[in-house]
């Protein structure tokens, strides 16, 4: 969640435990929250939470707004630098799949979509998981054409996540 934006904000996202009492009793000025960051313990996160909720973006004042919802959720934020292993997330549910081969002829159709970007050495469809798929491209720049294609796209009517992962990563997981 770190750098996805709430009302019109990026969010800053660290680790926080429950042993700190910095921020408890402090009355928060959103605005300062944004600048500065404030160790929070689960009391006054959902005080915040509820803060933020409330909060109308297009006026100074605390009033209530209720805004449409939007029509598709934005893509989401891919924190990892760029390399040539990717995960795509959300690609299938398996309790919902019937058909006898489904890994392998999920894999031969997510290969061939990803031929487009570049050569695809490796392909793991991870029938356990709930849509974990791993790529393995020729280089940096096919796996990038990738994300930036198949992050936030939608297939089979699940939305789906891009992302890069690092060797060792993939490796325990695709080999």
């Amino acid at each position: 969640m770190n750098g996805f934006e709430l009302a019109g904000r990026n969010l800053k996202v660290g680790l926080v435990t429950e042993k700190n009492t910095l921020a408890s009793g402090l009355n928060y000025n959103l605005d300062d929250i944004e600048t500065e960051g404030v160790a929070l313990n689960s009391m006054s996160r959902a005080e915040l939470m509820a803060k933020l909720a409330a909060r109308d973006p297009t006026s100074d004042h605390d009033s209530p707004v209720h805004v449409a919802a939007p029509i598709a959720p934005p893509k989401p934020f891919i924190p990892a630098a760029a390399s040539r292993y990717v995960m795509l997330n959300n690609m299938f549910n398996p309790a919902e799949e019937t058909e006898p081969d489904w890994v392998s002829d999920l894999e031969s159709d997510i290969k061939i979509e990803c031929e487009k970007f570049g050569a695809v050495e490796h392909i793991k469809v991870d029938g356990d998981s709930m849509g974990e798929v791993f790529l393995k491209f020729d280089d940096v720049r096919s796996a990038e054409k990738a994300v930036a294609a198949l992050n936030g796209r939608w297939f089979g009517g699940k939305q789906i996540t891009a992302s890069y992962v690092s060797e060792a990563i993939f490796n325990a997981n695709a080999l």
